[in-house]
C-alpha cells in the first residue's frame, strides 16, 4: 500500500531552531518537550485510506504513472459539485505526457493536516497577499497537543511560510475532580458546566478558573468556587456603597491640590498604580493567574477591607474631605473594573451599568459597556513606595493587635487605651508618626506609642539534657551561644520561625523564654513587638458597651430596610453599666445611629420580637431595643 509523507527530516533542523528562537513557550518547560518530540519525530504520514475527510489533491495517470498535484480548484477542468468524495473523484484529467487518463488517488488527508493549516485555511489569496495576516499571536491547548496541534501547526507553517505560524504557545492542564481523578460520566464524578453555572454562577466559576495556574492540573473544588463568589459579592457591595454615598461634588483625585488628599487617599492611588503595573506586565507575559489574583487581592484587601474601613467615618460629615474620599474611591474602582472585566465580565458590566453609566448620567461614563474602554495606564509618578510599605507595617500591627485582643478576650469593637510598638527600626517609627490616625482607627485604640525599650523582662530557660540529646557533642557549643543571645531575640525567633538559629544550628526544642510584661501582653511581628493592656479601664468598658448597643440598633435599622438618611427614635430597656454608658455617651449614640430621641423605658413597654430579634444579654446585663422611623 502506497502512503504519502511530508519529509520532516528535511525540515527538522529549521523546526528545532524555530522552537528555540522564534516562539514564546508557556510554561518554559513546554519548549523542552517540543524539542524532545520534534527531535525524535519521523517523516509525517499524511494519507489515510478512508472515505470521509479532505481528498488528497493528487491525480495519477493510468497509462504512464505521471503525478500531478492540484493547488487550486481553478486548475481543474471543471468545478465539481462538492470538493469532497464522491464528487471530486468524478473529475478526470488528461496526462500532459502521454495523453492518458488521470484519476485522483483515492486517499484522504490526515485530519492533523486540517488543524495544521488552521491559521491560513480560510483566507483568500488577496487576504494572504495583503500582509495583514501573519502568525497567530497566541494559541492555547492541552498538554496532549504537543504531538498534536502544536506539532501539526509548526510543521505546516515551516512548509508554507518558512517560519512558525504562531508567536506564543500556552499549554493548559486538565480539569479533574476534587480527588485528582479525571472527570468521567462512567465514574460518576462528572459535573456538567451548566449545573455549575446554575448553582454558583458563571463569573465565580470563571474567576476561580483563571485564578489557577493554567498549565497545572486543576482540581474542581466547590469551596474554592464559593470563595470566588464571596469575593464577587464583596466587590458588588463596593458598587452598592458608591450608589448609596455620592460626593456632593466630584473631585478628580489626580488633579486636585494633592495637599487636600488624606494619606489613605494617596496610598490608594499609589497602590493602584503599583498593582496595575504588575497586572499589565503579567498580562503581557500571559500570566493570567497572577493578574487575576492581584486584582482580586486589590479589590478585596486594599479597597474593601482597608480603604473602605478608613473612609466610612469620613463620610458622616458633609464637606470637601468627604467629597475627596468618595471621589477617590469612585475613580480607583472604575479603573479597576476595566481589569476585572476580563476575569468576571458579568459582574464588572453590572457594576459599570448600575453604579456609573446609569447612576451618573451626564458625568462622562458614556460608553455602552465597560469593555469599550481602553486598558488603564499606570503612572509611576503616583507611586510612593515608602507609603505603601508603611501601610504594610500598619496592617501588620493592626492584625497583631486583633490577635492579642483574642488572647485576652477583648472584642474588636471595644476600644483599648493604647497600642505600644517596640522596635529599633526608624522605618517603623516613621510609619507610626505618619499613619498614626489610621492605626488608631483600624486598631480601635485611643493612642499608639512607639518606643525602643521593651516592656517585658525575659528569662531564657535551656534544657541541657534535651539539647545534648539533640546535638550530641555539639551541644555545649550550642548552649553557650544560646546563653549569650539577647532573650528578646530568642523569643522573637521562636514566635516567628518556630526555632532559634545559632551558628547554622536550628534549635526547635530544649529552649523557652519566660516573659513578665506586667499589665501588658505582647506579640512579635517581623517589624517589632506589639503590646496592649490585658484589662480595660471602667471608662473603656462603658465605651465598649456603647458599641454593643450601637451595633444592635444598626442591625435593627438594616432589618427594617432603612437607609442612612432615615431618622429614628429609640426606646431602650437596660440596667446597670449599659445604662450608665448610654447616658454618658448619649450624643455619640444619637450621631452613630441617626436618632432624634432616645428614651429609657420599662421591660414590658417593649414587645419582644424574634424577627428581628430585639432582646439580648450583653455582658450579663439585659438589653431590649425598639426603633421607630421619624416622619
Amino acid at each position: 500500500m502506497t502512503q504519502w509523507f511530508l519529509k520532516i527530516s528535511a525540515l527538522k533542523d529549521d523546526m528545532l531552531n524555530a522552537i528555540r528562537e522564534d516562539v514564546y513557550w508557556i510554561p518554559p518547560f513546554l519548549k523542552n518537550r517540543m524539542l524532545d518530540f520534534v527531535g525524535e519525530a519521523p517523516d509525517w504520514c499524511i494519507t489515510r485510506q478512508r472515505y470521509w475527510g479532505i481528498p488528497l489533491p493528487v491525480w495519477r495517470c493510468e497509462s504512464c504513472g505521471k503525478i500531478k498535484v492540484i493547488g487550486d480548484v481553478s486548475e481543474l477542468p471543471q468545478k465539481p459539485t462538492d470538493l469532497h468524495r464522491p464528487w471530486i473523484d468524478e473529475i478526470e484529467l488528461t496526462c500532459e505526457e502521454c495523453g492518458g487518463k488521470m484519476k485522483r488517488v483515492p486517499d484522504v488527508l490526515d485530519v492533523w493536516i486540517d488543524s495544521g493549516n488552521a491559521v491560513w485555511a480560510s483566507l483568500t489569496d488577496e487576504e494572504m497577499a495583503s500582509g495583514r495576516y501573519g502568525p497567530a499571536e497566541f494559541i492555547i491547548e492541552g498538554r496532549d497537543q504537543i504531538r498534536g496541534w502544536f506539532y501539526s501547526l509548526l510543521g505546516s507553517g515551516m512548509i508554507y511560510w518558512g517560519h512558525p505560524p504562531y508567536k506564543t504557545v500556552m499549554m493548559h492542564g486538565m480539569f479533574l475532580d476534587k480527588d485528582g481523578n479525571k472527570m468521567s460520566k462512567s465514574l460518576g464524578n462528572y459535573i456538567p458546566i451548566d449545573e455549575i453555572k446554575k448553582k454558583m454562577g458563571a463569573d465565580p466559576f470563571r474567576l476561580w478558573g483563571v485564578s489557577n495556574v493554567p498549565w497545572d492540573e486543576v482540581r474542581f473544588n466547590e469551596k474554592d468556587v464559593t470563595d470566588a463568589a464571596n469575593d464577587l459579592n464583596i466587590i458588588l457591595n463596593i458598587g452598592s456603597f458608591l450608589r448609596r454615598f455620592t460626593p456632593n461634588k466630584y473631585v478628580d483625585p489626580l488633579s486636585v491640590d494633592q495637599n487636600l488628599l488624606r494619606i489613605e487617599d494617596r496610598w490608594l492611588i499609589s497602590r493602584w498604580n503599583s498593582v496595575l503595573k504588575e497586572i499589565t506586565e503579567n498580562m503581557d507575559k500571559y500570566e493570567f493567574h497572577l493578574a487575576t489574583r492581584k486584582i482580586r487581592s486589590f479589590l478585596i484587601n486594599d479597597v474593601s477591607r482597608l480603604y473602605l474601613k478608613i473612609l466610612k467615618p469620613r463620610i458622616k460629615n458633609e464637606g470637601e474631605d468627604r467629597d475627596i474620599g468618595l471621589s477617590t474611591l469612585r475613580y480607583i474602582f472604575f479603573q479597576s473594573l476595566k481589569v476585572l472585566s476580563l476575569m468576571a465580565p458579568h459582574t464588572a458590566e453590572y457594576i459599570y451599568i448600575h453604579t456609573y453609566k446609569d447612576a451618573l448620567d451626564g458625568e462622562g461614563y458614556n460608553e455602552v459597556s465597560i469593555n469599550m474602554y481602553d486598558w488603564p495606564t499606570f503612572d509611576l509618578t503616583r507611586v510612593d513606595r515608602l507609603l505603601e510599605k508603611g501601610m504594610v507595617i500598619t496592617t501588620d500591627i493592626v492584625s497583631t493587635v486583633a490577635n492579642l485582643r483574642q488572647r485576652v478576650g477583648i472584642k474588636l469593637r471595644w476600644p483599648i487605651d493604647e497600642v505600644v510598638v517596640v522596635s529599633d527600626s526608624t522605618e517603623v517609627e516613621n510609619t507610626i508618626d505618619k499613619l498614626y490616625e489610621v492605626i488608631k482607627l483600624l486598631a480601635n485604640t485611643e493612642g499608639v506609642k512607639f518606643t525602643r525599650d521593651f516592656l517585658s523582662d525575659y528569662t531564657v530557660e535551656v534544657d541541657e539534657e534535651e539539647l545534648v540529646h539533640e546535638f550530641g557533642e555539639q551541644a555545649e557549643h550550642v548552649i553557650g551561644l544560646l546563653r549569650k543571645m539577647n532573650p528578646a531575640d530568642v523569643q522573637k525567633q521562636l514566635e516567628l520561625r518556630g526555632y532559634v538559629e545559632v551558628d547554622g544550628f536550628q534549635v526547635k526544642k530544649g529552649i523557652r523564654v519566660r516573659e513578665d510584661a506586667g499589665e501588658f501582653i505582647g506579640s512579635w511581628t517581623q517589624y517589632g513587638k506589639v503590646y496592649i493592656r490585658k484589662e480595660l479601664s471602667p471608662e473603656l468598658k462603658k465605651k465598649g458597651l456603647l458599641r454593643e448597643v450601637i451595633r444592635r440598633i444598626q442591625d435593627l435599622r438594616k432589618r427594617e430596610g432603612m437607609i442612612e438618611s432615615d431618622r429614628i427614635n429609640v426606646d431602650i430597656y437596660t440596667e446597670g453599666t449599659i445604662r450608665d454608658a448610654v447616658e454618658e455617651f448619649m450624643k455619640e449614640l444619637k450621631d452613630s445611629v441617626g436618632a432624634v430621641e432616645v428614651h429609657f423605658v420599662g421591660e414590658d413597654d417593649i414587645p419582644t420580637t424574634d424577627k428581628p430579634k430585639n432582646t439580648w444579654k450583653v455582658e450579663g446585663e439585659p438589653l431590649k431595643i425598639r426603633i421607630t422611623k421619624v416622619g
